[in-house]
């Protein structure tokens, strides 16, 4: 991720140097990494229900997404009920989305297709 800005747990974190030198300071003190159970989850949550774009949708941040996110988790019983903003933000880095900051947010090149049922059931 190093094309990235720096993720913690609260979002993007920027710093002095780098191609993200010139946003303001967000969460600073929040250099603590993303839980990878949280990671997962959200992974597991853009391989369900969103695919690539060619453009960045910016109708969805990522702080928004994590709260869907969350409500999937709820509503399906997973041990995992909550899932940090910078969790998002890393997950659809490492799945190869692009990404523009706006804040501690990040927006990304997807689009929300629903479940994929016939591909993880192995139907036609």
């Amino acid at each position: 991720m190093t094309d990235h800005p720096e993720i913690g747990a609260a979002g993007v974190i920027y710093r002095s140097d780098g191609p993200y030198r010139d946003k303001p300071p967000a969460c600073s003190g929040m250099r603590i990494s993303p839980p990878r159970d949280e990671v997962e989850a959200a992974r597991a949550w853009i391989l369900l229900y969103s695919e690539p774009q060619k453009t960045i949708n910016m109708m969805h941040s990522s702080y928004e997404l994590k709260n869907i996110i969350e409500h999937m988790l709820l509503s399906t019983g997973s041990k995992t009920h909550y899932i940090c903003n910078g969790a998002c933000i890393a997950a659809f880095l490492e799945l190869g989305y692009e990404c523009d900051v706006i804040g501690p947010n990040g927006y990304f090149n997807f689009k929300y297709i629903g479940p994929k049922v016939k591909e993880l059931s192995g139907g036609p």
